[in-house]
Formats: structure tokens, sequence, C-alpha cells
């Protein structure tokens, strides 16, 4: 398993900063009626099969205006290109939903670059990013998971806060040498 988990990435305000802008009244959020294209969830449970998502990269570029605010995640992070950067708000559902296993964009490692998935967590609630081996990382404002994007892995909702919010981030790193 190789995944990184790190709490606190960014600081105190920066993640208030972000926070209130992504979470305010005036940020545009993006309604898809399936939360996965071909997940089918049981009848009872089909209604709650939605999000609402915020492009930021796309296709190696800014597609949003509001890009800039991710500078204190992206500078922690220090990527060495941008895949995609994507946001997601799930409502919260009765009990928790987990929204089917999925790899990421396929990023193999080049000469100088490897690819890297990461999930930044931006409010505290009980949902969770589990990996098919069966580890879960709970939902804590500020963490952030680095993992390898052919690793399979689903994000659930959560019960006990109107919404879970997680910034999802596709980019390849530096080619660290030892």
């Amino acid at each position: 398993m190789s995944y990184q988990v790190i709490d606190n990435l960014i600081g105190r305000s920066a993640l208030e900063s972000i926070q209130g802008v992504m979470l305010g009244a005036d940020f545009p959020w993006y309604l898809h009626h399936k939360v996965k294209k071909d997940l089918h969830l049981e009848s009872s449970r089909e209604l709650y099969n939605f999000q609402f998502i915020h492009n930021f990269y796309s296709n190696h570029a800014p597609s949003s205006q509001y890009a800039e605010i991710l500078n204190p995640i992206l500078e922690a992070i220090d990527p060495a290109a941008i895949i995609r950067i994507k946001a997601n708000l799930t409502p919260a559902t009765p009990d928790i939903i987990e929204y089917g296993m999925h790899t990421d964009y396929g990023l193999g490692g080049t000469t100088n670059h490897s690819g890297k998935s990461a999930v930044f967590y931006l409010n505290n609630n009980n949902g969770y990013t589990l990996f098919e081996d069966g580890t879960r990382v709970e939902s804590v404002a500020g963490r952030l998971l680095v993992f390898d994007p052919h690793m399979a892995h689903t994000g659930s909702s959560s019960t006990d806060t109107k919404n879970r919010v997680v910034i999802n981030f596709n980019y390849f790193e530096w080619n660290k040498k030892p």
C-alpha cells in the first residue's frame, strides 16, 4: 500500500480562507446527477447518487477564476505539472454511502516525473476515503492523502454534517533522487 497522510498541510488561516470561499454562499458549485458515470445504487439509495463539483484545473490548465485560492496547497505539494484539480461537495445522507471503487487518471511514471493522486479534506465529518484493501482515511479538515493513482479507492457520504467537501488533485510530482 503506497499512500501518505499529512495532517495540517497548510496553516489554520490558509485553511480558513479556502473554507470561507468554497463553503460560502457565492461559490459556484455544479450539479452532477451521478457521483460516478457507471454507478447504480440500490433503489432506496439512488436518490443520493449525485454531488456538486467545481473544476479548478482541467487538461493541465486553470479552468476556474478561483484557482488561486489553492496556492497554499499547491505550494505545499509542489507539483511538477497539474493534470486536474476538482472539488466535490457531497450532501449528507441518512446513512453512509460508498460511491464505488475506481482508479484515477493512469499517470504512469516517466523519466523525470511520477503521477500522484491526492485528496485534500476541507471539512471535518464522518465520511472517508476507502481503499480496496480496507484501509480507511477519515475526513479531517486540513488533511492531505497522497497515493498512487492506480490504487482503487472510493469516497463516501457523511451523516454528521450538511456536506462532505474534498478537493481531488491529479498531478505529476518531481522525481526525487535518493
